[in-house]
Formats: structure tokens, sequence, C-alpha cells
């Protein structure tokens, strides 16, 4: 009896030893998974530019922006069975406005931000293991911080956008407004798409400031 006890109870030690390996290495082998199924984390970083189109405004017509990204930090992470939701903090210079000497009035923002100060760009990537898919979204809250005159506050954002192939994309449509406010307290908005209500054939096919990378740091 006490053989046939101690059989019993080995197998099941070896049994649940077994299910401890097999469930360690699932684990590993669902989180490597996990890591790969990311765009890589530096896709960001270089020189972005865009144009502003033409609303009828002047204040915000053909305005260029330069955005340039040289350091990303990896702020967060939660983990649930199948899922991982990361974000990326940005450090780097917006400049408004560029001319054709290149200069034009810049803005710096910081990884440093996190987790919730101004100014700051931030990408969220949320990772669908099954689907062998991520959701991504860019939020840009950039403002000017100095004394000068007028002020100016970019709400802008990019996404949810939809990564089967892990290969970045090079031009992003940011949705949202710019703002402008004068020392006087004036007020002047420009939204991207355009408020409903305005002049149909002006504002008809404006949806976005398409932003597109002009170089970037390091390969992908």
């Amino acid at each position: 009896m006490k053989t046939l006890i101690r059989c019993i109870s080995s197998v099941l030690l070896i049994g649940a030893f077994s299910f401890l390996i097999f469930s360690t290495a699932c684990k590993k082998e669902e989180e490597d998974k996990d890591q790969d199924i990311f765009m890589n984390e530096n896709w960001l970083l270089g020189t972005w530019e865009a144009t502003t189109p033409v609303t009828g405004d002047p204040l915000f017509d053909n305005k260029k922006i330069r955005l340039v990204f040289d350091q990303v930090v990896l702020k967060h992470v939660d983990t649930v069975p199948h899922n991982s939701n990361k974000l990326w903090y940005y450090s780097g210079t917006l400049t408004w406005d560029v001319n054709t000497a290149g200069d034009g009035r810049n803005i710096n923002f910081s990884h440093t931000a996190y987790p919730g100060s101004y100014p700051c760009i931030l990408w969220e990537s949320m990772s669908m293991i099954e689907a062998n898919l991520t959701t991504n979204h860019i939020s840009l809250r950039v403002n000017d911080s100095t004394d000068i005159w007028p002020d100016i506050n970019f709400d802008l954002d990019w996404g949810e956008y939809a990564d089967y192939t892990r290969v970045p994309p090079t031009s992003l449509d940011f949705y949202g407004d710019i703002e402008l406010t004068e020392e006087n307290g004036d007020r002047f908005v420009a939204y991207y798409p355009p408020e409903e209500g305005k002049n149909d054939q002006v504002y008809q096919e404006i949806t976005s400031i398409c932003i597109s990378l002009d170089s970037a740091i390091e390969p992908w």
C-alpha cells in the first residue's frame, strides 16, 4: 500500500512539474509573440513635415510645420492575457510656420512630460495577439510656454490605426485643431476637419493635416 501511495504521489508530482514547465513555456512564447507584434519603437524618430491646407484663413493657410523626434522612452505597460497596451513619450521640436531659410517658431516637447503635463507627444499601441494586429494612436498636445505672441496651441490626434504588417506608415493624417491667442485675448482656431456650417466649397475636401516623413534618424 505504501509503495502504491508513493507511486501515485510521484506521478502527481511529475504531472504538476510538467504542467508548470508547459505553462511557463506557453507564457514565454506568448510574451515573445507579443513583443514581435508591435512596430519598432523608433519608427517615429527623424524629421516629419507638413503644410496646412488652404481654408481661406491667412493665419493658418499654407503654414509649414516641421516635427523632429530625437528620443523615445517607453513609459507604461499594461498586460492582460493575449493583450498588451504600451505607451511611449517623445522628445523633440515642433516648428511652426517654417520659412524658406528653414527657420520658424520652435516649440520643444519632452518625454519627461509623462504622465500628464504639456507639451507632449505620445504614441499608444495595443496588441491583439490572436488577431495578429496592433491598434495605434498618437496624441500631439504641444503649446508654446514662452511670452511670444500670439500664443499657439496644437491639439491633434492620429489614429486609430490598425497595423497587421509591422511596416510603419510614412505619412500621418492628423485631425483636431490649432489655436492662436493674441495678447489682447483675441482667439482664432482652425479645425481639421473644419466645423460644420462653414463654406462647403472651401472646406469640403479638407479633412486633416498630413504629416510626412522627410528623413529618419536610423533604419527601422
